[in-house]
């Protein structure tokens, strides 16, 4: 009730009353009676002890505090902000309890976030619910306010306790709140410039989170300050950072926060009531400094990114200074990273693995930071060096991961950053030194290749310099030895830069793509498992032949998970050969593979010229000698059929259900059953009209051949043994069966004018010999299973003739023993 009537309250009652609840936040947290302004108390009752502070108070003020008509009002008055801010301190330290803590903890969060949005743009308050001031403060005298606000943080901190844990308790809310203070309009005092560019470097993990934030922050709104406030600011900061000894034992606390926040002590001495300092300090503005300095792109369009260790606001920090202090500090930066990257140098109380992400973190922040025109030719030759040195120490999965994303980090700088021309050093490095040995352990090898996609990656498409790259890279990638590799996880990596090659665009690059596309397609796609022999030598061929298939699967469906197929689609008709080989292995998992990347590719949004282009190509697959390559084409054509039914000509679809109703006459019966099940795909997406000739074909060619299979029958029960039939009969006629299943099954809940003819036709095939009785007695089972429900109103659509003849098939248990 009460936060209602302050939402509709004239200003000066909504002020007072806010001013209210305030004093009141404030009071709870000792005992005192609370006075409004008009002399009315709000008694409390006093008690002994810790006991005097009243909790529920403390909980009912902040509740209030936090409202959508309180808060918001509260940060557009600064009189206002600067009473919340030292209650809130008072707040946060009293309440120990858990639920008083928790709700303190909530309260100052939104409270954070209210006052330092994410955006630079400022608070806009809706005029519907509040009402703005009409007249605002003259800078000047929000200046008096702003500095007596600071001084009055500062002698907070000053004061000094017997207690350790409150003094730091009491220095991690001041910095929260001075960092909360910083404004465009109002330039901070020296002091607070002072505190948070030495609180980098603070033994107090929370002071040193915050002051990364508000380094970042000051670096933003200093050209929003009168030129003599600015300039004084940055020099306070230039002489701090270039300090004696500073900028080490800067980066050696940095490396402590990198370390695991469960460590030891953590949850003693870091928590204050439920409200852990840590997270609040890291999370108050998220990721808002790499917003609010408007740098380039974070990359986000590879896989690792989501495993890396690299902490995003700590590369944007040192991006931040080395970009306004950069030239001052690049003679420095070589004392301090040298030994961090050669390993030569430990921290105490942090891992190795830890010292080289910081590393990695400083390298890739200063260097992208650092202008292309403050450098000379020795320094980005040096800075390619740190970036190669530590590259070289980082092991395992996990360090490759952060060796690609230091890499990637440096080599997306903007073209005026010194990460261009570094970038542009280390590209060339790891192009040139492509050779896949085999000889090498398999995390080197895959190290290597890590690192050359993540140089590569953030190139423009239409570049021109991506031409020669490939022209000297691809060709060390698409041998045999490299796609065959024994060790799957460079096969993986093969597989991961070949994709992210297809995105090239660039007319020189597309030529060399395609011509190393070709040679794959042409080695993988006319390899003849029945040609090699069964001695060591040609089982060791067939083994590497699968390898290769399995690195081809994998390349394809990287591309096309990844969406990147406006480029690639113009390969597909070359590679799809090969892609059909890959399904005739005998490994499951190889065979996985292959199914996936030709699935993915069937799901391409492929421009109507290359559709015909393909269905050429699954005509002429069709007709393989090996069943698996030719059954591979059915559920290809199927997708195809379905996801470009409305964009291709009515002749090519034609084709596509010409190819499969010539596999339901195939040697091999997977493949016809195979080919009935994709028919009755195509069957139920096409019109009609377009079936008649088909349906009309299928019901000559099994009366046709009835006769036949009679005359046998006769002999048979005369006791003469018939002459074998011949296999092309029997084929056809199996076919034609499948084929006229197919047409059943397409319509499983109705009866087609067309369904009686078709069934009658199929009674007279029940007794051929296996496979087509089979078959038979298998549709007139499902039949039976979809039509049973409704089969009083189905029957209505059979002559008592035909019904008769039905009706004993699906009846007569006898068929089906």
């Amino acid at each position: 009730a009460f936060t209602r009537a302050l939402r509709v309250c004239k200003l000066t009652q909504r002020r007072s009353g806010t001013m209210r609840v305030i004093n009141a936040l404030e009071n709870f947290c000792d005992g005192a009676a609370t006075k409004s302004a008009d002399g009315d108390a709000m008694q409390i009752e006093k008690k002994d002890g810790d006991e005097k502070i009243n909790y529920e108070g403390i909980i009912g003020a902040a509740d209030v505090l936090r409202s959508s008509s309180v808060l918001p009002y509260i940060v557009r008055d600064w009189k206002l902000f600067t009473e919340m801010g030292l209650a809130l301190m008072t707040g946060m330290i009293a309440a120990d309890r858990q639920d008083a803590a928790s709700m303190m903890s909530l309260l100052f969060s939104k409270f954070a976030s209210y006052y330092r949005p994410i955006a630079m743009d400022k608070l806009a308050l809706p005029e519907s619910s509040f009402e703005i001031p009409a007249a605002i403060p003259e800078v000047s005298t929000r200046m008096l306010e702003f500095t007596e606000y600071n001084e009055i943080l500062f002698k907070k901190m000053q004061v000094k306790s017997e207690d350790s844990a409150l003094n730091w308790r009491i220095e991690s809310l001041v910095s929260v709140m001075l960092y909360i203070g910083l404004m465009p309009e109002c330039p901070p005092p020296t002091k607070v410039i002072e505190f948070f560019v030495l609180g980098l470097a603070s033994e107090l993990i929370s002071i040193r989170q915050v002051s990364m934030k508000a380094v970042c922050q000051v670096l933003v709104l200093a050209p929003t300050w009168p030129e003599k406030e600015m300039l004084a600011i940055l020099d306070i900061m230039e002489k701090t950072f270039t300090g004696d000894g500073f900028l080490r034992k800067f980066v050696h606390m940095m490396a402590l926060d990198q370390a695991d926040d469960g460590s030891d002590g953590y949850n003693d001495v870091y928590s204050l009531g439920c409200l852990s300092l840590l997270p609040m300090a890291k999370n108050v503005d998220g990721d808002a400094c790499w917003t609010l300095v408007s740098g380039y792109p974070w990359p986000s369009s590879w896989v690792p990114r989501s495993r890396d260790l690299l902490a995003i606001t700590r590369v944007r920090l040192f991006e931040s200074i080395y970009h306004q202090f950069g030239p001052k500090l690049l003679p420095l930066t070589k004392e301090v990273v040298e030994p961090l990257a050669n390993d030569k140098e430990e921290v105490k109380g942090v891992t190795k693995e830890n010292v080289r992400i910081i590393a990695a973190e400083l390298i890739s922040g200063s260097i992208r930071g650092l202008r292309s025109t403050d450098c000379a030719e020795a320094d980005f030759v040096q800075m390619a060096s740190w970036a190669q040195d530590l590259l070289n120490v980082f092991t395992g999965p996990e360090g490759i991961v952060n060796g690609g994303t230091m890499l990637r980090l440096i080599c997306s700088s903007e073209d005026s950053s010194a990460g261009s021309k570094v970038g542009d050093i280390l590209r060339s490095r790891f192009c040139s030194a492509v050779n896949i040995d085999t000889s090498l352990p398999a995390h080197l090898q895959a190290r290597q290749l890590r690192y050359l996609h993540a140089t590569v990656a953030d190139l423009n498409p239409k570049d021109a310099k991506v031409g020669p790259i490939l022209a000297e890279v691809l060709p060390s990638l698409n041998t045999q030895a490299s796609f065959s590799h024994a060790l799957k996880h460079v096969r993986e990596e093969i597989a991961r830069s070949l994709s992210l090659f297809s995105q090239f665009s660039n007319e020189g690059a597309l030529e060399v793509y395609f011509e190393n596309v070709r040679t794959v397609s042409s080695r993988l796609a006319t390899f003849d498992r029945e040609q090699e022999g069964e001695d060591e030598t040609g089982e060791e061929t067939k083994k590497a032949r699968s390898r290769e298939g399995e690195t081809l699967s994998r390349w394809i469906s990287i591309v096309h998970w990844n969406g990147d197929t406006s480029v690639f689609s113009r390969y597909m008709s070359t590679v799809l050969p090969a892609m059909f080989a890959n399904l005739d292995d005998s490994d499951p998992e190889r065979i996985s593979h292959a199914r996936l990347a030709l699935s993915l590719a069937a799901q391409a949004k492929l421009p109507v010229a290359i559709v015909d282009d393909v269905v050429a190509v699954c005509e002429k697959t069709a007709a393989s000698p090996r069943w698996r390559v030719r059954g591979a084409v059915l559920p290809f054509l199927q997708v195809i059929n379905f996801t470009r039914m409305f964009a291709v000509d009515q002749k090519v679809l034609a084709k596509i259900r010409s190819i499969v109703l010539s596999l339901t006459k195939d040697d091999q019966l997977e493949v016809r059953e195979a080919a009935a099940h994709t028919l009755v795909i195509l069957i139920r997406d096409a019109d009609v009209s377009q079936l008649k000739d088909i349906l009309s074909e299928m019901l000559a060619s099994v009366r046709n051949s009835n006769e036949i299979f009679l005359q046998q029958r006769r002999q048979r029960r005369g006791g003469v043994k018939p002459p074998p039939f011949d296999a092309a009969t029997v084929l056809a006629r199996h076919g034609a069966v499948l084929v006229l299943s197919s047409f059943v099954m397409s319509s499983p809940y109705s009866v087609p004018a067309w369904m009686p003819e078709v069934l009658l036709a199929l009674t007279l095939c029940i007794n051929d010999p296996p496979p087509i009785s089979t078959s038979v007695q298998k549709l007139f089972a499902e039949f039976w299973r979809t039509h049973r429900d409704e089969w009083q109103t189905h029957k209505s659509a059979f002559t008592e003739d035909e019904l008769e003849a039905v009706s004993e098939l699906l009846i007569s248990p006898s068929y089906y023993a």
